[in-house]
This record gives structure tokens, C-alpha cells and sequence, in this order.
């Protein structure tokens, strides 16, 4: 587990404790303070919560590996669950990378004191340096407590949403450039199915980010300074979320419109096989009826060979000349 803490009075940053020992849950008037634990066993977290009082309910939340986005509220305090998009740099393979757009989905979740902010990330993939610097640039609004740090998290995690949904539409882009150009293949298909793959593992975690800036920004009412800010990071969540459906529209819409070009070039192809299965078919009545055994006009003379091979090759010419014409070859 890394342990990460800094220390505000009213609004300047104060040295931090170096002994690595846990602070008390008390902090003092005109102080805050934020604890971040990074890749924590579950003990850890369970001693933790115990030395800051959090309840049962609060760290089953951060416990199950599965949790929902959301926010619960406590007797003192708030618990608060969300995802944040980060690239997998594991995958060095660009053959692999290139058939779909790979990304974990980090878990960040914390917990929210009047005047102590707990963050818990899942793994380090997810740094909070970009965060803390804009607490270094923001320090009047740091002094407002734990309602700039949480929107500062929120907003950061949303931001970063729209830097991977831009990567997905231009991937979208390169296979719609190959739609009309020839039948989708086997590896594109499979890039189009990690994409959509992807795409639902991102909505998953954006499409709640709305109700949970609404939460915090109910919560932190009194402040009215910080109401711009969070209606600034609900519609962004709300865009990011609305660019996630339209790009799921476009997908289906390219499954659609790849599914009718399939049609149309099997209609085109039997078309062209009827066209020459019916100039075939005429020759072969003709030298049918010019073979049979019986005496017909022509039968053992050289007429009947010169009349039966002037209607096979005409037969066989204007049939193609007809099917030519009406653009079946």
C-alpha cells in the first residue's frame, strides 16, 4: 500500500507528516487533510477503517470488486464509489492494440469527513498527480473544504472520459472509410466487435457520473461558489455519455449498412449467375432438340448443322446482348 497525505490551513498547504503514522479523524478548525491509499490489501483497508470509524456498510462498498457507482450516505460522513478509464500500457503488441482499444477501468472510491477526505484506488494505474497540482493552483478554493477536492477528483475522472471516446470514434472512423469499399473482413469485424466491447465498459462507468456530481452537489448546497463548478462537470459527464450512445448508434448503424452491402453484392452475384445459367441453358434446348433420334428438317444433312449452330450461337449472343443491356453482366 502507498500511503499518500496532505494538509491545508486555511487554504495553504502545511509540511506533511513524514512518520507515515495515520492522523486522527479530528482535525482541527480551519485545517483539512486528505489520505490517499493506493493498491491496499483488504486488511489494510479494514484497519483503516477501523482507526477512522468508518461503518460496515462503507467498506463493503470499497471491498467488493464489483460495486456500482454511487453515493451513501452515513451518520458523519459520505462513501463514494466511481471508475476512472485508464490506457493498458501492458500490451505492447501493436497487432493486438491495433484490433481493438484496450483500457482498464480503475476503481476510486473514498470517503468524505466536514473537514478529512479518504481516497482509496484500486492499483496505481490511476495517478492523482494532475489532481494535486490543481489544488497547488486552486488554493482559494481549497479553502472551502472537501468540496473543491471531491469536484476536483470528479472532474478529472470525467476529462479524462472524452480523451479515450475520441480514440474510439476515430477508430470508428477507419472502419467506416472501409465499409464501401469492400466486405467487411474477419479482422476488422473483430476490431468492430472490441470496440462496441470497449465502448459498453465505458458507458458502464460514465452513465452513473451524472447522479453522482448531483449527490455531491446537493450535498455541498450551502456553498454556492462551487455549484458552477459542479453544473460545469455534470455536463460534461452528460456529453460524454451522450457521445457514448451516439458512437453505439454508429456501430449498429455500421453492422446495418455492412449487412445490406452484403445483400446487394449477393443479389448482384446472382443476378450474373442467372444471366449465365439462362444463356447456357438455351444452347443446350437447342443441341437437345437437334440430337434427338428421329428424322427431323436437316436430320443427316449439312443444313441441319449449319440451322442448329446459327441458333446456338444467336440464342447465346442475344441473350447476352439482353442481360448486357439491363445491366445483369
Amino acid at each position: 500500500m502507498i500511503l499518500t497525505m496532505r494538509k491545508w490551513r486555511d487554504g495553504q498547504a502545511v509540511p506533511a507528516d513524514t512518520t507515515g503514522q495515520l492522523p486522527s479523524r479530528e482535525v482541527d478548525e480551519g485545517e483539512l487533510l486528505w489520505v490517499d491509499l493506493a493498491d491496499p490489501t483488504p486488511a489494510e483497508l479494514r484497519s483503516i477503517g477501523k482507526h477512522f470509524g468508518l461503518t460496515p456498510l462503507g467498506m463493503a462498498d470499497v471491498l467488493e470488486p464489483h460495486e456500482r457507482t454511487k453515493v451513501v450516505r452515513h451518520p458523519d460522513h459520505l462513501s463514494f464509489v466511481c471508475y476512472a478509464a485508464v490506457g493498458d500500457t501492458s500490451n505492447d503488441n501493436e497487432d493486438q492494440a491495433e484490433a481493438g482499444f484496450i483500457f482498464n477501468m480503475v476503481r476510486v472510491s473514498g470517503f468524505v469527513f466536514e473537514r478529512l477526505i479518504i481516497t482509496v484506488r484500486a492499483n496505481t494505474d490511476f495517478s492523482v498527480d494532475t489532481i494535486q497540482e490543481r489544488w497547488l493552483e486552486e488554493q482559494r478554493l481549497v479553502r472551502l473544504g472537501p468540496s473543491y477536492l471531491i469536484y476536483s477528483i470528479l472532474d478529472t475522472i470525467v476529462d479524462e472520459y472524452f480523451n479515450y471516446i475520441e480514440t474510439i470514434e476515430d477508430r470508428l472512423e477507419d472502419i467506416e472509410d472501409l465499409l464501401f469499399e469492400k466486405v467487411l473482413t474477419n479482422e476488422v469485424q473483430q476490431r468492430l466487435y472490441n470496440i462496441r466491447r470497449d465502448l459498453s465498459h465505458l458507458r458502464r462507468a460514465v452513465s452513473p457520473m451524472r447522479e453522482l456530481v448531483i449527490d455531491f452537489a446537493r450535498h455541498f448546497t450551502a456553498q454556492t461558489e462551487m455549484a458552477g463548478y459542479y453544473d460545469d462537470t455534470y455536463d460534461h459527464a452528460l456529453r460524454a455519455s451522450e457521445w457514448i450512445d451516439s458512437l453505439r448508434d454508429t456501430i449498429s448503424f455500421i453492422v446495418e449498412t455492412n449487412l445490406s452491402l452484403q445483400d446487394t453484392r449477393m443479389n448482384e452475384i446472382m443476378k450474373k449467375l442467372a444471366a449465365w445459367a439462362a444463356i447456357i441453358s438455351v444452347p443446350t434446348l437447342v443441341t437437345s432438340y437437334f440430337g434427338q433420334n428421329l428424322p427431323f428438317f436437316g436430320f443427316n444433312e449439312h443444313s441441319g448443322l449449319i440451322v442448329s449452330s446459327v441458333l446456338l450461337v444467336g440464342s447465346a449472343i442475344m441473350l447476352w446482348a439482353a442481360f448486357r443491356k439491363s445491366e445483369w453482366l
